[in-house]
Formats: structure tokens, sequence, C-alpha cells
């Protein structure tokens, strides 16, 4: 019993280290949330909850046929694209009274992109992630789950309050002060964008 508490902690401290470390996910929840509101950022919050999975799938099915620095510098250069492609949207946006329309948000989509091409998560399931499961497999059921559920409950849960966070100042962040804003979190995402381009160089670059 004292292994399997110790997963489902194990489990919630990942989650809260990750929901709460700087990223394009939680660049994304602040953006959507002073764009469109907070139902928006919740929205990029759940992304995990949605992505995970397939890269779990993914990871396990991949990982015969290449090496994980070839899958994560692949990931990376995708990643790199999808960021850029977000961070140009972020520099044409209207203030909040003008663009406060939830059907342009495409929220869910943004947010899945951004966690589906962000090489961490894939990452954490090629490693921490996967021997976690495994132990937790040779515990049992109740072991698996509290490691899931702690672990969606931080990841999720963090960012959630940071939705709720920015939120507050969306009332007071108007005209070109928020212009200025999405100006910061699009170079935000354009630095992002150039360390997964950097890393997707070094882990295909052929040896030598």
């Amino acid at each position: 019993m004292d292994e399997t508490l110790s997963l489902w902690a194990a489990g919630l401290i990942f989650g809260l280290s990750g929901g709460f470390s700087p990223g394009p996910t939680m660049t994304l929840v602040i953006a959507q949330t002073l764009r469109y509101g907070v139902g928006e950022g919740l929205k990029v919050a759940i992304a995990p909850l949605l992505t995970d999975l397939p890269i779990v799938l993914v990871s396990w099915l991949v990982a015969g046929f290449l090496t994980q620095d070839r899958l994560l510098g692949a990931v990376s250069a995708v990643g790199a694209i999808v960021l850029l492609y977000l961070a140009f949207d972020l520099l044409n946006a209207d203030p909040p009274e003008v663009s406060d329309q939830p059907g342009e948000a495409r929220s869910v989509l943004r947010g899945m992109l951004a966690n589906f091409f962000n090489p961490h998560p894939w990452l954490f399931w090629l490693t921490l992630g996967a021997s976690s499961l495994a132990r937790g497999i040779e515990l049992g059921a109740i072991a698996v789950a509290g490691f899931l559920v702690g672990l969606y409950a931080g990841l999720v849960g963090a960012k959630i309050l940071v939705a709720f966070a920015s939120a507050r100042g969306r009332s007071w962040v108007t005209g070109s002060a928020y212009r200025w804003l999405m100006r910061i979190l699009a170079l935000a995402l354009c630095a992002y964008a150039a360390i997964l381009g950097r890393e997707a160089f070094r882990l295909m670059a052929p040896p030598g």
C-alpha cells in the first residue's frame, strides 16, 4: 500500500510541476483567456486530457521503429512550425471588445496542437511516465488509476488556476496595452519555436 500511495503522490507532483512550468500550452491558456474569456482558456487547459492518450500509444508503437532522438526531433520540428503559426495569429489579435467571439477561438484545436507537438509530453511518456505506469501495472489497477488521476489533476488543475488568474486582469487589459501584451506572448511563442527548432536540428542531424 505504501508503494501505491507513493506512486499516487509521484503522479500529483509530476502533474503540478508540468502544469505550472512555463511553456507553449501555458502561454496559450493566458492568451486565449485574455482574448475570449476564461471559458476558452479552460478549453486549452484540458488539452492534455485529449492528446496524451494518442501520445502514449504512438510512443509505444513508434519506439520500435525510430530512435527516441529521431521521434522527439520530428515532433520538435513540427511543433516549431505550429508555434510560429499561433504566434502570427496573436500578432494580429484585436482587443477583447472586438475579438470576443468564441466561435472564432478554436481553443480546443489550438490547445491540442500546442500540446501534441510539444516534445515535453513525449519525453515524459517515453521515460518517467512509461516507467511509472509500468510500476503501477505491477502493483495493480488501483495504483495505475491513482497515478493517472494524480498526474492529470495536477497538470490540468494548475493550468485551470492560470486561466482564472488571467481572467482577473482581462478587464483592464484593453487598447494598446492589450496589443502589446499579445505581442509579448507572440514573442514568447516564437522563442519556444526557436528552442524547438534548435532541438529538432540537434536530434535529427546526422552524426559527425
